[in-house]
């Protein structure tokens, strides 16, 4: 069965969970996350801070931290998550380019 996402956050046990069955993810990735070439590395980073950023955009938001809440509550978001992917993508790319998988 393919899941309805590519990847989300289980936050009460705090683990980011990747859906290796989503088509395009499959393409990538393996079951243990293996990345297949450079791609996968790559795959598994955009996941992993996509997941970080829709958490940490919705957090601040939330708590009223950092973000002005524009009349649109769906813009508002997006501009929170492509703020925290401008100050925070590089920087997890740059721990799975590193960390041995």
């Amino acid at each position: 069965e393919n899941p309805d996402q590519r990847a989300s956050y289980d936050e009460k046990n705090g683990i980011i969970w990747i859906f290796v069955r989503f088509p395009v993810v499959a393409k990538y990735l393996d079951e243990s996350l293996s990345p297949n070439a450079v791609e996968g590395k790559t795959m598994l980073a955009e996941l992993v801070g996509e997941v970080y950023c829709r958490f940490t955009a919705r957090e601040k938001i939330e708590r009223g931290i950092e973000y002005i809440t524009l009349t649109d509550p769906i813009d508002s978001f997006y501009r929170a998550v492509t703020d925290l992917q401008r100050k925070s993508l590089h920087l997890i790319h740059e721990l799975i380019f590193r960390y041995k998988l």
